[in-house]
């Protein structure tokens, strides 16, 4: 759905890769998205939220299976909170950001900025 609205729109993906109960990745969302530099680029981009968490690993809910192998795919380090652009046809812009300290979102914001 995000690649068709992407591809519709002309705009890139921007990935954020979550979990459940994940302290840091409440704590990235609350600090990068709602920042006022990010709120203005947010709608350059078709927003996406992967949920990488290993709970219900049994499940047959299509979402849910998306949500993992999406996640497997783009995010092949497990690391969480993280960032990723993505072209309308899905591949990769840039690198993933896995690190949260201000210096890397700051950069990872410029760059942001940039496409």
């Amino acid at each position: 759905m995000a690649r068709e609205q992407a591809k519709s729109e002309n705009k890139p993906i921007l990935v954020y890769f979550t979990k459940t109960g994940c302290e840091g990745c409440q704590e990235f969302y609350t600090e990068f998205f709602k920042q006022k530099d990010f709120t203005l680029l947010a709608d350059d981009f078709v927003l996406l939220m992967l949920n990488g968490s290993d709970h219900n690993e049994n499940t047959t809910d299509i979402s849910i299976m998306t949500q993992r192998r999406l996640t497997m795919h783009y995010n092949k380090a497990s690391s969480y909170p993280a960032l990723l652009v993505l072209d309308p046809l899905g591949k990769e812009i840039g690198d993933i950001l896995t690190s949260t300290d201000k210096t890397a979102t700051a950069s990872y914001l410029e760059f942001l900025k940039t496409l």
